[in-house]
């Protein structure tokens, strides 16, 4: 919802207006609090870092728009217009009063340069620096999307992104596994450290501290769940994981010649993981009995 509807409001006028810097991290930081507290002005520390969520699904992100990026490489298209379209009105006028036969790549403004202008050079400049070539600049066609996806892509993919995003789990069930992986999850025992809760005592187990593996993988609970899901998907016994992406390496060497039996097995350990967390949450905040 916030990539199709909210984002895309912003990004109809980034298309249309110079906005001010200002404007665009300002949205961010709606965003940012509608995402992870489900209101427009919470000061409360998210739990990823808001460069890591706009990365592609693929790269270990969640694919939302980084409207700052989105809205330079926008007005990174009025750059090129006055590169590749010299018979536009507004280009011709730039040629005329400040250009004059002047190489536009290099060119630097005057300070009596009007403050839209000068935005423009800035992100001119700002864009060979990210991407150190003015290829870009010198294309017959400039398409926002493809510059943005350059400029914003790590060139890394985690294995274990394969496993997060599976069309046969559910989205609330894929997102607490993508917190899970990273261990982003406010366990007691995190909560603990930071001074915020008072003991990391485990509240679904007698003894034991609550840890990622610990509520996880470590619960009797857990474990007796977890074999019967292996029980039923036919597996043999499974060693004791140790985190996340262990248990969904192991699933996947069950099932290398078969994909349809693997996602489903996927789907079943991040439905088992969601549960867990469910229950703890339950126990804690409903004193549900798990």
């Amino acid at each position: 919802m916030v990539n199709s509807v909210l984002m895309s409001i912003q990004v109809y006028w980034g298309q249309i207006f110079l906005l001010p810097k200002r404007v665009p991290q300002e949205v961010n930081s709606i965003y940012r609090c509608f995402i992870w507290h489900g209101s427009y002005n919470d000061s409360r520390i998210c739990k990823v870092a808001w460069h890591k969520l706009c990365h592609e699904k693929c790269e270990g992100g969640l694919g939302i728009r980084n409207i700052s990026l989105w809205n330079v490489v926008a007005v990174g298209k009025v750059a090129w217009v006055v590169q590749n379209r010299k018979e536009d009105l507004w280009s011709r006028w730039v040629h005329h009063v400040y250009l004059k036969q002047k190489d536009w790549e290099n060119y630097q403004l005057p300070v009596s340069s009007s403050a839209a202008l000068k935005y423009i050079c800035q992100v001119k400049n700002e864009l060979y620096e990210k991407l150190q070539s003015w290829d870009w600049l010198r294309q017959p066609t400039y398409q926002i999307k493809v510059l943005y996806k350059e400029i914003n892509s790590t060139h890394i993919r985690p294995q274990w992104s394969r496993y997060v995003w599976s069309r046969y789990s559910l989205p609330k069930h894929k997102f607490i596994l993508w917190l899970s992986i990273q261990e982003k999850l406010q366990v007691k025992d995190k909560l603990w450290r930071l001074g915020i809760t008072g003991d990391p005592d485990c509240c679904l187990c007698e003894g034991g501290i609550e840890s990622h593996a610990q509520l996880l993988f470590q619960r009797p609970l857990t474990k007796a769940c977890f074999g019967e899901i292996q029980q039923w998907l036919g597996y043999d016994q499974c060693p004791n994981p140790i985190d996340t992406i262990s248990l969904l390496r192991w699933t996947s060497k069950k099932h290398k010649g078969n994909r349809f039996c693997k996602k489903v097995c996927h789907a079943a350990v991040t439905a088992l993981i969601y549960q867990n967390w469910a229950a703890r949450n339950g126990k804690i905040w409903r004193n549900e009995d798990a």
